[in-house]
């Protein structure tokens, strides 16, 4: 992977509601580096995971810095979207 990687996707699933759409992220074209961002993955949140996430799931993600990021933790709280550590 690395930087290398030309395509990146999203995918969603869950025990209770099924499986989400497959989604290729865009680039964020104004990232420093002209790639993913937090801002890109904002995005995808915004639009795909409550199709998939109901009060009372805990949703899953893995430790990518953009996945960490204080806008996306931020974006959390305010949806009232419970996170595993």
């Amino acid at each position: 992977m690395g930087k290398g990687i030309s395509v990146m996707v999203w995918v969603s699933f869950s025990g209770a509601l099924g499986l989400g759409e497959l989604v290729v992220i865009n680039k964020d074209e104004d990232a420093l580096r002209k790639g993913y961002s937090a801002a890109s993955y904002l995005l995808i949140l915004n639009n795909q995971i409550f199709k998939i996430y109901k009060p009372g799931l805990i949703f899953m993600q893995d430790n990518t810095l953009i996945h960490k990021a204080r806008i996306i933790r931020n974006w959390f709280e305010e949806h009232v979207v419970e996170v595993i550590n």
